[in-house]
């Protein structure tokens, strides 16, 4: 048994008090005189000191009780050598940041500082080797340390983190500190011994931080960045721009400058082409025009000594065309008719283009067919067959004839009335969780009251029983309903967009809610020819899967799906079909670092250098006391005391009961 307290210990030298007054000896308190005494013969008086203890059971609680106590405040322990040398042991991992942000040399700092601290943390410790970008990648287990001894784990900490290579992932710092927090505090045996996370990175402002303010952080754990930063720097880097209109017209590229930046001239070069000079200050960014540029192609940013950032990669555009097929009576120049919005409404998008089909001869396959009158029988007979190959139809009532062709298509009995309501008619329960609808679940976005309606059709029961209704008039009756049509779609709108029936045409919602019906096509997702690093892109049917990136190599796509984007450049298909470019996150070139201030705000748990190397005799102390409070053996000296005194109170009140002389009468 080991004391944390010994000092109290000294204590037990008041057991001689109890010990003292039970042995004194006691003078007769009382005189009995006689009366006859003077025929005794004087003598005088032999004395004999007798050492006699009077109720020794008294005399072994008092002591008993005294000695608990002072036991109980001493703090004893019973030494276990495995559960001691696992408390003393500080569980901590090393984690080193390998983004794109680290690559110019940053990381062989890193490394050299991570070896550097490893060689300070005390002997006995249990050190964890990690690396992190967009994902945590774990080098060196606590589960593989367990089985070495402290020098074989020195050495292969060393290795692990020698063997640290530079990738061109993006910073998540948020995922990266919460998955390490997670593995030490599975590694700790009690879930609550000290443990630190030693992350060396440049903490750039770029890196994602946004889950650790919501990050409910376990017991005793602490970060201690180690910083991987220079004194005057400048960084900027340039991307390209994927998501206007205009960028598939001519390339754009934004240069953006790290708010911490020295300079703000650069200049920017293509291959094999001329160079322009650019000015952006620091903390700011600047698009260009990259007119003549013939993708595949690449720009080159001069100006700064940081290299990862300053070349981006333009792919060739691969848009789609989608058809439409419009039947129906309207006048395309009647500014009051359904065709001359439509025309309008439908234009090309930075995704695809729109090949409008005005009252075809037959009709053929088309992303999206608008109905807006009758059709013969050897329509009807095609866009039955359409419908059940996939595709998809809008059937705009324009009146309540117009009802027959759903009944014909639905296979019930639809009726509609015409209903012209006294106030204007407005949109007011919307299912946001229709495809359809989607776009405009964003509160922003979701205001559909101000579309007044002036006449619509409310259909039949017939016809409802087979209709989800996804828009409804504040009055309960359908505006727009979805009918799945074998493995196509029919969309029904109760009006139309004629200034006569509604303002749809002249609101906001008109055009990107026809563009999301034609965007439910199975062949209106856009080609994706850039992509940022690790992220997937989708191989166009009918071209080879195989794929040949950067560096040479053929790599299979899965499934129709390329995910080997790790690496900067132009990707190409082996059948030369499909090409696309793969670019750094833009992210990555701010880096500017994050402030103690900035990391503590995010309710980061930022421990110091002198925290987070204690000294030998500091973590035997807090181990001695891990091992008390895990016993507790105080607490039971305590209750055992009180039992103690509570007999010897018992015992003493009778003893002090047999004593008192009985009265006679």
């Amino acid at each position: 048994m080991q004391f944390l307290a010994p000092l109290f210990l000294v204590a037990l030298t008041a057991l001689a008090l109890p010990i003292l007054l039970h042995v004194r000896r006691q003078k007769p308190k009382e005189r009995v005189r006689f009366s006859a005494v003077h025929f005794l013969d004087s003598a005088a008086p032999r004395t004999r000191r007798r050492l006699r203890i009077e109720d020794l059971l008294l005399l072994v609680l008092r002591c008993l009780g005294l000695a608990l106590l002072v036991l109980a405040f001493a703090r004893p322990f019973f030494m276990n050598e495995t559960l001691f040398a696992s408390t003393v042991s500080t569980h901590r991992l090393l984690l080193v940041d390998t983004s794109a942000s680290m690559r110019d040399g940053r990381l062989d700092r890193a490394r050299n500082e991570a070896i550097r601290l490893l060689d300070q943390l005390p002997s006995d410790d249990l050190i964890a080797v990690a690396s992190f970008d967009a994902t945590l990648t774990v080098h060196l287990s606590f589960d593989a340390l367990q089985a070495m001894s402290s020098g074989e784990r020195r050495t292969a900490a060393r290795q692990a983190l020698e063997s640290l290579q530079s990738g061109w992932h993006a910073t998540n710092l948020d995922t990266a500190l919460i998955t390490a927090a997670d593995i030490v505090d599975r590694a700790r045996d009690s879930g609550t011994g000290p443990a630190t996370i030693h992350v060396v990175s440049d903490f750039q402002r770029g890196a994602q931080t946004d889950s650790l303010s919501d990050y409910d952080w376990p017991e005793r754990i602490t970060v201690q960045p180690v910083r991987i930063a220079d004194e005057e720097w400048t960084n900027a880097g340039i991307h390209p721009v994927t998501a206007t209109a205009v960028s598939f017209t001519s390339p754009r590229a934004t240069i953006s400058n790290s708010s911490g930046s020295m300079n703000d001239a650069f200049s920017v070069e293509r291959k094999g082409g001329d160079s322009a000079a650019v000015t952006v200050a620091p903390g700011m960014s600047e698009t260009i025009v990259l007119d003549g540029l013939q993708p595949p192609g690449e720009v080159t940013l001069t100006g700064d000594p940081f290299e990862f950032d300053n070349r981006a990669w333009f792919a060739p555009l691969a848009r789609r065309t989608l058809a439409v097929n419009y039947f129906g009576n309207a006048d395309p120049d009647d500014p009051k008719d359904t065709l001359f919005f439509l025309i309008r409404a439908l234009q090309p998008t930075a995704e695809y283009e729109i090949d409008l089909r005005v009252r075809p001869e037959t009709i053929r396959d088309a992303d999206l067919t608008i109905l807006d009158g009758s059709l013969d029988a050897a329509q009807w007979n095609a866009l039955r067959q359409q419908l059940a190959t996939g595709q998809n139809a809008l059937l705009v009532l324009r009146d309540a004839g117009d009802a027959a062709l759903l009944g014909a298509l639905a296979g019930v009995d639809a009726r509609a009335e015409e209903v012209a309501p006294e106030d204007p008619a407005i949109f007011g329960q919307i299912n946001f969780d229709h495809p359809v609808l989607e776009p405009f679940a964003d509160p922003a976005y979701s205001n559909f009251s101000r579309i007044h309606t002036w006449r619509y059709r409310q259909l039949n029961a017939a016809a409802l029983s087979r209709l989800d209704p996804i828009i409804r008039f504040a009055s309960g009756d359908p505006a727009l309903l979805h009918l799945p049509v074998e493995k196509g779609n029919l969309f029904v709108l109760t009006t139309s967009w004629t200034p006569a029936d509604s303002q749809l045409a002249l609101s906001s919602k008109f055009v990107p809610l026809l563009h999301s019906l034609l965007a439910q096509s199975s062949t209106a997702d856009a080609v994706q020819t850039q992509a940022q690093i690790g992220e997937p892109v989708r191989i166009p049917p009918g071209v080879a899967t195989s794929v040949r990136v950067p560096g040479g190599e053929i790599v299979e796509a899965e499934a129709g799906v390329f995910r080997a984007t790790d690496a900067p450049g132009i990707y190409r298909t082996t059948d030369d079909a499909f090409v696309f470019a793969v670019n750094p996150s833009p992210f990555e070139s701010e880096l500017t670092p994050l402030t103690d201030v900035q990391l503590a705000a995010l309710h980061i748990p930022i421990g110091s250098t002198d925290e987070a190397i204690a000294s030998e005799a500091q973590r035997q102390t807090l181990a001695r006391e891990e091992l008390e409070r895990r016993q507790k053996w105080w607490w039971w000296l305590i209750l055992s005391a009180i039992a103690a005194f509570v007999a010897e109170t018992l015992l003493a009140g009778r003893a002090t009961r047999l004593r008192v002389p009985q009265a006679t009468p």
